[in-house]
């Protein structure tokens, strides 16, 4: 049988802060499903191919097994390679340094791993590169801690929070508008300024496209796009992601 690497298109990178204890072990469906961790996405083919030594480094025993998921007691750094056809791979790294190919512990350095593949993904402030010392990074008080800052132009806010975009939207479709698809994650790309993806936390027949068919969903994105203007994305630590995600509930 033929182990060639897969190619894959994309790459999405959870992480929660090194220091964090969970009362409960969590699963990979656990942290996916939540806005609890830091997601970053990388689609271009060039970044994704740096990491291609990780996949040679799976030993063949386990490229013969079954995927297992990938869970955590506390802080975690967990890679999801996403290729065309649907072919996973991934790696996980708990805090205590213990390193995961496919949810299988293999005898890989957690440091190595970090410094030679996520060092220009992972902000200092997470701790997975030793204690940062630097100053605190100013954000909206809504804004997520993974090193970015998204600004909104003026009025965004406000039009949020009187429901005028949530109205927008829903003239589009009438799932747009369903309360199971007001709570969502918008994933951003960084060089752009544009929502790229839509995750619908509370629909949990679809949280892809919310019910919506394919037409009516590229539509959905072009009404954010219009009315969600974002003037800047600040990137103080010159982070690699090429898209980072957004929690946005039209509700409030």
């Amino acid at each position: 049988m033929s182990w060639a690497q897969p190619q894959f298109q994309r790459l999405d990178i959870y992480v929660i802060y090194k220091n964090t204890h969970f009362n409960t072990f969590q699963r990979e469906r656990d942290f996916k499903e939540t806005t609890s961790n830091i997601k970053f996405t990388v689609m271009n083919p060039q970044k994704i191919a740096l990491f291609s030594e990780l996949w040679k480094q799976m030993p063949l025993e386990i490229k013969n097994k079954k995927r297992r998921s990938f869970g955590a007691g506390g802080g975690y750094v967990f890679m999801e390679f996403i290729g065309a056809k649907g072919a996973v791979f991934t790696c996980g790294i708990e805090r205590s340094g213990r390193v995961y190919l496919n949810g299988y512990r293999v005898a890989l350095d957690a440091n190595t791993v970090l410094n030679k593949y996520l060092k220009g993904y992972l902000g200092p402030h997470l701790n997975w590169h030793g204690k940062y010392q630097g100053p605190k990074i100013q954000r909206d008080s809504d804004d997520d801690d993974d090193g970015y800052v998204v600004v909104y132009s003026p009025g965004v806010k406000k039009v949020i929070k009187e429901g005028k975009l949530a109205n927008l939207v829903g003239k589009l479709d009438p799932l747009a508008a369903e309360w199971y698809n007001q709570i969502v994650v918008l994933g951003i790309e960084v060089k752009t300024k544009r929502v790229v993806s839509v995750r619908f936390l509370m629909n949990s027949d679809d949280r892809r496209r919310g019910g919506m068919n394919e037409a009516a969903y590229q539509k959905y994105l072009q009404a954010l796009n219009a009315y969600l203007k974002i003037s800047m994305i600040k990137n103080p630590h010159q982070l690699k992601a090429d898209v980072v995600h957004r929690f946005l509930d039209f509700t409030r």
